[in-house]
């Protein structure tokens, strides 16, 4: 199995950051790394993530990175630049995780016409799920590249990730697509 790097952006994230953090210490198999990168909170977000990395025990490694300034494509450059494993996952820090979620990224990159991954989020309140929210979010990964792009669609299949809540990728095609 490949080495699931988690790269978590954040900036005022203390409400939910101890729970996400929690939940992925709980998966079986548990990620190689967590690097949270933070842009700049002042709620405790990072005081959360410093004192989860000092109890973890079952992550092999754990980075906290403190950015002067916010900015979420500058937080995942950063988090990408040091994370370690093959596999890069970025998550957002309110995001809850199924337990076989390192073994679903791995066994999704191992088909070899797959180049990244990522899924779809349960959109909910604190009283209610958003079920029209959530309807939504999956529908315009077909409807998105169906409009834009139909001839890559209806022939090759192809489907758009819109960053929500998980996507993947591998270090190797993030390389080749992206200069770190």
């Amino acid at each position: 199995m490949s080495a699931v790097s988690i790269i978590i952006p954040t900036l005022n994230e203390a409400t939910v950051l101890e729970r996400t953090l929690r939940f992925l210490a709980l998966l079986n198999p548990p990620p190689w790394e967590v690097v949270v990168v933070d842009g700049g909170s002042n709620d405790g977000t990072v005081a959360i993530a410093q004192d989860w990395s000092a109890s973890n025990s079952v992550i092999q490694q754990t980075t906290v990175i403190e950015l002067a300034k916010p900015g979420r494509s500058l937080q995942m450059n950063q988090g990408a630049k040091v994370a370690t494993g093959d596999i890069l996952c970025f998550l957002h820090a309110d995001t809850l995780v199924p337990d076989d979620f390192i073994t679903l990224i791995s066994s999704t990159l191992a088909e070899p016409k797959v180049v990244c991954g990522g899924f779809i989020s349960l959109m909910v309140g604190s009283q209610t799920t958003r079920w029209g929210t959530s309807l939504h979010n999956y529908l315009k990964t077909y409807y998105g590249p169906c409009l834009f792009r139909p001839h890559l669609f209806w022939g090759k299949g192809l489907r758009v990730l819109f960053w929500r809540s998980s996507n993947f990728l591998s270090r190797s095609s993030l390389l080749e697509l992206w200069w770190l």
